[in-house]
């Protein structure tokens, strides 16, 4: 008795979170911390060449 339940995995399957019924999203996104006096002067020009994303400095958090 064959089963008729058996998935063909010839034909393209949906990419889709079983949760959610959505696409997966697939993404490489990374982040990093450097301190401004561990930076050259010119940073700003050599890091221009990249897709960034640059947040300012903030103060210092208080508790």
């Amino acid at each position: 008795m064959e089963n008729e339940n058996r998935t063909d995995w010839t034909l393209p399957r949906k990419n889709l979170n079983p949760k959610t019924k959505q696409p997966y999203k697939r993404g490489r996104n990374w982040w990093i911390v450097v301190y401004p006096e561990s930076l050259p002067e010119n940073w700003k020009e050599i890091i221009s060449t990249e897709p960034v994303a640059i947040s300012p400095l903030g103060s210092v958090a208080k508790f």
